[in-house]
């Protein structure tokens, strides 16, 4: 099974509120992120690619569950961890099956800069609404 992880944040459109970002995301995924700000266009892109790609198989999209488990008790599952140690990340995660076990290259085909902006993870805390709307840095 391939895995591709990315770390979210709640945004609450409604109340005009961003979750927080714990200080060690930056080690644990990397200094450069994106912003994705239609997901559900990404998961329509992306699920379209894997379509286009049929040594792809079995493919899951979703949010890891956090629970409390035992130890030595569990089978690894690509979407269950530890609440204990690791709710903070709110991960997301695409799985899919295929026949290499090569680093496998999910090319979109189609740029997603109208739906998505780079960030660093040093500013990801600068997210913020004002007056309804969402504002994030940007890049030149």
């Amino acid at each position: 099974i391939s895995v591709i992880c990315f770390y979210t944040s709640l945004v609450d459109i409604e109340n005009q509120n961003v979750g927080k970002f714990p200080p060690n995301m930056k080690d644990e995924f990397g200094e450069y992120g994106i912003l994705i700000l239609n997901r559900q266009e990404f998961y329509k892109r992306v699920l379209e690619t894997f379509i286009r790609n049929p040594e792809c198989r079995v493919v899951y999209m979703g949010f890891v569950d956090y629970k409390k488990m035992q130890p030595g008790m569990n089978q690894w599952h690509p979407f269950r961890k530890d609440a204990d140690d690791f709710s903070y990340q709110n991960e997301f995660r695409i799985t899919f099956e295929n026949d290499t076990e090569e680093t496998f290259t999910l090319d979109l085909e189609i740029s997603l800069r109208d739906i998505a902006v780079p960030i660093m993870a040093d500013d990801v805390g600068k997210i913020h609404f004002k007056d309804g709307k969402l504002l994030y840095p940007t890049y030149k």
